[in-house]
């Protein structure tokens, strides 16, 4: 695993972070982007379907409780703005199997990561999905 974020695992690879909660939101996206990822950030799902329209993202890092939307139409709409990327749920709450019930298996989030995580879990997990994704 590579913490530093310097492998080329990270060159050129774009994260999308979707949270509602502006605090979690900049502290995320800085911890990202010290580790050398592209970072967008999106406050809800009308933020990250703009972010979808205009950017390449290789990951989707989607708090599983939005306000206003539920996570799955959050998701559902980037998938049918051409988002495929591999999805991480992040939420303070355990993964609700339920959550994403309705969408097929392949748009599902792959990994689910608890907040507050460390950066190691993290990062971790980003990792994760990137390999899982490189040898598909």
């Amino acid at each position: 695993m590579n913490m530093r974020g310097d492998g080329p695992e990270v060159v050129g690879k774009t994260i999308l972070v979707v949270d509602d909660e502006p605090m979690v939101l900049s502290a995320v996206g800085r911890l990202l982007r010290t580790c050398g990822y592209e970072v967008l950030l999106a406050a809800g799902a009308l933020d990250a379907w703009q972010c979808a329209a205009v950017s390449d993202v290789d990951i989707v890092l989607l708090d599983s409780r939005l306000r206003g939307i539920t996570s799955s139409e959050c998701l559902a709409g980037l998938r049918e703005r051409g988002i495929g990327a591999p999805t991480i749920s992040f939420s303070g709450c355990p993964a609700e199997p339920d959550a994403f019930g309705a969408m097929p298996e392949a748009d599902r989030p792959h990994l689910h990561v608890m907040k507050p995580a460390t950066r190691q879990e993290l990062v971790r997990a980003v990792e994760r999905v990137l390999s899982r994704r490189g040898a598909a």
